[in-house]
């Protein structure tokens, strides 16, 4: 469980929450908390280091320059949501717009990330600990948007050690289910 609203531990009107139907309940975000979580985890994401595209490569995709500043907006929430997140741009930067409701999206687009002089991003939970995993974190400029499921100013606000991942939790759950 990442962070989560109360009712995902509560469960509709009809079909209580049955806690006694999982052994565990991970958790893999330091927000995440309830008396529930049997264990914890680092956040899960979808690429480690090296599986990230090498330098280069989102410049070569979209003919970028290499004496142009690369801005990237990534984007995979709400439709229309990456337009509060177009930063000006000045004649010696290039932007790239990374959205994934664009029929050519590059999925994930985390493997193309590390080419970025600059990203602006949601604080959503795959971007967001993406961003601390792999390294682009402290050039990644993170818009909180609202959401009924998703606590992103919460997450924004974490202090630096709740930010730092000793693993990716990806391959810490992998070795919990082959143990």
């Amino acid at each position: 469980m990442r962070a989560f609203p109360e009712t995902w531990l509560v469960g509709p009107p009809g079909h209580p929450f049955d806690v006694t139907q999982y052994a565990r309940r991970i958790a893999i975000e330091p927000l995440a908390v309830a008396p529930e979580i049997t264990d914890r985890i680092d956040p899960i994401v979808c690429i480690n280091r090296d599986e990230q595209r090498p330098r280069g490569a989102l410049r070569e995709r979209f003919a970028v320059a290499r004496d142009k500043r690369l801005v990237v907006v990534v984007h995979a929430g709400k439709p229309g949501e990456t337009r509060a997140m177009l930063p000006g741009i000045t004649r010696d930067e290039a932007l790239v717009v990374l959205d994934l409701h664009a029929a050519d999206a590059l999925v994930p687009a985390a493997e193309w990330l590390a080419d970025a002089d600059v990203l602006h991003a949601a604080a959503g939970y795959n971007t967001f600990w993406e961003a601390c995993w792999l390294g682009h974190f402290t050039r990644t400029h993170f818009t909180a948007f609202a959401r009924p499921n998703d606590r992103q100013s919460e997450r924004l606000g974490l202090a630096l050690s709740q930010r730092t991942m000793r693993e990716n939790g990806a391959d810490a759950l992998a070795a919990m289910l082959t143990r």
